[in-house]
This record gives structure tokens, C-alpha cells and sequence, in this order.
């Protein structure tokens, strides 16, 4: 087993955290008191601007001409989310959607969004969870039914990331009389168009990327809008959670491991009772019992990156991941902020307003306890899961 990165995998981490370093982090705390498309759309800029935009897209279509590896995805991940999760979920969003636009989506469509996704000027928002289903991504009730040449779209998606979108990607029931996963697909809708509304909502974190509820009220839109055809959006959506789970593990790993560097940087200097706080053992040992959990969390994360590279089964460690990374990191972020006493409660720091962005992932791309259903059927088979479907 190798535990280094290859040399460009090197290039690539040491390049975005000198842009992270120098631009990202002077600002993050005025940025994430920030919300809205703007919000969203400066941060497309900016990655456009880093040329972290157009990976997997043809150089014929705008793009790179070169895809990522899953593990390298990893690494943009953890080092975007050393300066800011909306900026790594962002990111991600972009690099997801721009390689379905160019290598799925009908010509017409492509050459209409994709060069404008491509220099950050458009942001495409995902429509996946629904307000009675939560986790349960296969009770999809928005309909969207063919009628004629067009498809009439009803029901409502929550939690969308990225708020109401110029053009959304939505899964949809696209086949009536169909139940569970078949008969969904993925379908593009513009969000000018009559029937469509939005309501937003105000998070305590990841302010950034604005989120909220979006509905459709006989929405027509055309039948070529179809993306991802019936039988194949659930698997479209789901082929993407083994890479993306590890992926927002990383990142909130990479938030927690630079608060913790920053943090023992001040328990050196601090003087309590005589002597520098990171002498206390109360304070010394938490430091090193936290960065054990985020360093194996990070492992657990690159096996899962790393088994998907090299066409493994990846979805224990990539649920391994995600509960155990984002839960890690949730802890030593509190920890950080406790050790900055009562300026750990104030704005004057940052790590309080990062632990609040990373526990959006408690959540966002299947809630802790959903992973570790996950685990369990992966370990045990399907006796272990507590429904039958």
C-alpha cells in the first residue's frame, strides 16, 4: 500500500492551498456571512479564475481535456475545505454537473449551459431530496409526465443546495404507474419558466451556498429536457454518493486539521497560571487524541477514493467515511473553540462559524445514521437493514 501522493497529485494539493491561503481564508469571514446567487456565483468565479473548472470536459468543448482521479478529487476537497466548505461543495457541484452536461446531456443543451459553467457564470443547483422522504432518495413524488412533445412537472424538492437556479437538475418520476427506483430519470429545468417558486432558508452555516425548498406547479418544460433517462437517474444520482461521501469528509477534515493547527499556534502563546496553556495536559492531549481520529478519518476516506480508482467496491469505507470524518471533525472543532476561552464565542474567531459549516454534513449527502445503516448491511447483508425494500 502507498500512502504518498504522486508527485502531480502534490502540485495539485500545493497549488490550491496557496490560492486557499492567500485569497480564501482573509476573507472567509465576511464570505460566510454572505448568501444568495451571488454568493454562489462568486465562488464559481474564483474557481474558474484558480482554473479548477472543466475537469473531465472535452478541450474541444472549453474544458481541460483531462479528468481527475477519484483520488485526486479527494484532494481538491480536503484543501478547499481548509479555507471554506461552500467552497468545496461548490466546487463539486461544478465539476459533477459540468461532465454530465457534456458527455450525457442532448447538443442543444450542452452548447446552451456548459461554456457558461465552465467560467463560473452559471451555477446548477441539484434536486434530489424531497420534504417527506429525507434520506429515502427512492420515494420520489415529483412527477415529471410526458404530454405531447413536452413534460409537465409537479411536486417539490428541500434542501437544494444552491437555492433556485436560472437551470436546476431535478430527479424525477419521468414514467407513471412506477414506484421505488424505477422509472426515474434526471431532468433539466430552466427556473424562469411559469410554475416554478422558490423558498428559501436561513442556516446557521455554509451561509454561501444558499439553500432552500423548490416547487413545481405544472411546470412544462421540453421532453428532450431528459438528461438521465427512466431506470438510469437513480443510478446516475447514487454512482455519485461512493465518491462524494468521502469527498465531504475530506473537506470537513481539512477544516478541522487547520483549526487545530491555528489553535495549538495560540495555546503556545496564551499564558494561563504562569505558564503557556499547550503545556496542560488537558489541553496537549486533547490535541493529539483528536488528530489521530482526523488522521485515521482521512485514511478511511482515500481507501474509499482510492478502491473507486481502481474499480473496487467502495461504499462501506466511503459510509465508514463520511460519519466517522464529519463526526471527528465536529469534535475538534468544539474543542478549538473552547480552547480560545470565551473568544472561541466571538466572530473575532472562526472556528465556531466553521464547526456550524461542517455540521451541515451531518445531514447533507446522507445523515451520520444513514451511513451507518450503510456499514451494517455492508458487514452483515441485507438482515441488518431495517427495512425491506
Amino acid at each position: 500500500m502507498d500512502f504518498e501522493f504522486s508527485a502531480d497529485q502534490k502540485l495539485l494539493q500545493e497549488s490550491i492551498r496557496t490560492r486557499v491561503e492567500a485569497e480564501l481564508i482573509p476573507i472567509y469571514t465576511e464570505r460566510s456571512k454572505q448568501g444568495g446567487t451571488e454568493a454562489t456565483l462568486f465562488i464559481g468565479h474564483k474557481l474558474a479564475e484558480w482554473g479548477l473548472l472543466g475537469y473531465g470536459v472535452p478541450e474541444e468543448l472549453g474544458g481541460q481535456g483531462i479528468d481527475l482521479s477519484r483520488t485526486e478529487f479527494g484532494i481538491v476537497g480536503e484543501e478547499l475545505g481548509r479555507g471554506a466548505n461552500s467552497w468545496a461543495i461548490t466546487w463539486a457541484s461544478y465539476y459533477n454537473w459540468s461532465k454530465m452536461l457534456a458527455n450525457s446531456a442532448p447538443d442543444a443543451i450542452r452548447d446552451k449551459y456548459l461554456p457558461r459553467m465552465l467560467t463560473g457564470d452559471i451555477f446548477i443547483p441539484a434536486l434530489f431530496t424531497e420534504p417527506h422522504g429525507g434520506s429515502d432518495l427512492a420515494d420520489v413524488r415529483v412527477t415529471a409526465f410526458p404530454d405531447g412533445d413536452e413534460l409537465i412537472v409537479n411536486g417539490s424538492k428541500a434542501s437544494v443546495t444552491g437555492g433556485w437556479g436560472e437551470v436546476m437538475i431535478a430527479l424525477a418520476r419521468v414514467v407513471p404507474d412506477t414506484t421505488g427506483f424505477a422509472g426515474l430519470g434526471l431532468i433539466l429545468i430552466p427556473g424562469d419558466v411559469k410554475g416554478v417558486s422558490f423558498s428559501g432558508y436561513e442556516d446557521h452555516g455554509l451561509r454561501e451556498i444558499a439553500r432552500g425548498d423548490v416547487f413545481f406547479d405544472n411546470v412544462r418544460i421540453p421532453a428532450e429536457n431528459i438528461i438521465a433517462p427512466p431506470g438510469k437517474g437513480f443510478q446516475a444520482v447514487m454512482a455519485e454518493f461512493d465518491g462524494g461521501r468521502p469527498y465531504l469528509a475530506l473537506a470537513s477534515i481539512g477544516c478541522a486539521e487547520r483549526a487545530i493547527d491555528q489553535c495549538i499556534g495560540y495555546a503556545k502563546e496564551r499564558i494561563s497560571f504562569g505558564k503557556p496553556l499547550a503545556k496542560y495536559e488537558a489541553i496537549s492531549f486533547p490535541f493529539a487524541e483528536h488528530a489521530t481520529r482526523l488522521a485515521g478519518a482521512k485514511l478511511l476516506a482515500y481507501r474509499a477514493l482510492s478502491a473507486i480508482d481502481n474499480g473496487l467496491p467502495a461504499t462501506k469505507w466511503a459510509s465508514m467515511s463520511k460519519w466517522f470524518g464529519v463526526e471527528s471533525a465536529i469534535e475538534a472543532l468544539w474543542f478549538c473553540s473552547r480552547t480560545y476561552g470565551h473568544m472561541g464565542y466571538t466572530t473575532e474567531v472562526d472556528v465556531l462559524q466553521r464547526m456550524l459549516d461542517v455540521m451541515g454534513w451531518a445531514w447533507g449527502d446522507g445523515a451520520i445514521e444513514i451511513q451507518k445503516i450503510i456499514v451494517a448491511r455492508e458487514l452483515g447483508g441485507r438482515e441488518l437493514l431495517p427495512y425491506g425494500r
